[in-house]
């Protein structure tokens, strides 16, 4: 082969070492573009997620405030409601120990007269009285009985109430934690 085909196939085979060169490079800045795009691309997406997983963290928190507040209410109207129960008891209490007592000094009022007029049945007045006595301190006792069970429920009621924000607050700083 002579000194110019040699140059010729040089040449050649130089241009051709040219234009892979600019072939390669062209696909590599493909490449690098389509890295680029798929970066920025996934980014976004992170960043919507992100936005998403804001959004539901603080409207879960906000339900559950609500929750913490409606429980709360709950509580407070239990608390009054046993508070009014337990009022309107003591009250009835009250009401009936006085008119058993009124009952008492009207039978005591009735034993004397009676007693004045007819002595011979004092003794059928005695039992009587001993039966209203016992009768009022049964009744006595099953009223204090019947307070004492609506207050040992109320504290139940209460304690429950309060193990169950307990736990909602726990819950809701767990999944507070986690977001």
């Amino acid at each position: 082969m002579s000194e110019a085909d040699q140059v010729y196939e040089l040449e050649k085979e130089s241009r051709h070492l040219i234009e892979t060169v600019a072939a390669l490079r062209d696909s590599l800045d493909r490449a690098e573009l389509a890295r680029a795009n798929a970066v920025t691309e996934a980014v976004q997406e992170a960043n919507q997620e992100i936005v998403q997983l804001k959004t539901m963290a603080q409207t879960l928190r906000e339900q559950m405030d609500a929750l913490v507040l409606e429980q709360e209410e709950s509580v407070q109207r239990t608390r009054a409601e046993y508070a009014g129960e337990n009022s309107l008891l003591k009250q009835t209490v009250q009401q009936l120990r006085d008119e058993l007592e009124q009952a008492r000094l009207d039978r005591a009022q009735s034993e004397q007269k009676i007693l004045g007029e007819l002595s011979g049945q004092n003794r059928v007045l005695e039992e009587t009285i001993a039966s209203l006595r016992t009768e009022l301190e049964i009744n006595t006792l099953d009223y204090e009985d019947k307070i004492r069970e609506l207050e040992r429920n109320a504290d139940s009621d209460q304690q429950e109430l309060r193990d169950t924000v307990t736990v909602l607050r726990a819950q809701l700083e767990r999944d507070h934690d986690k977001a």
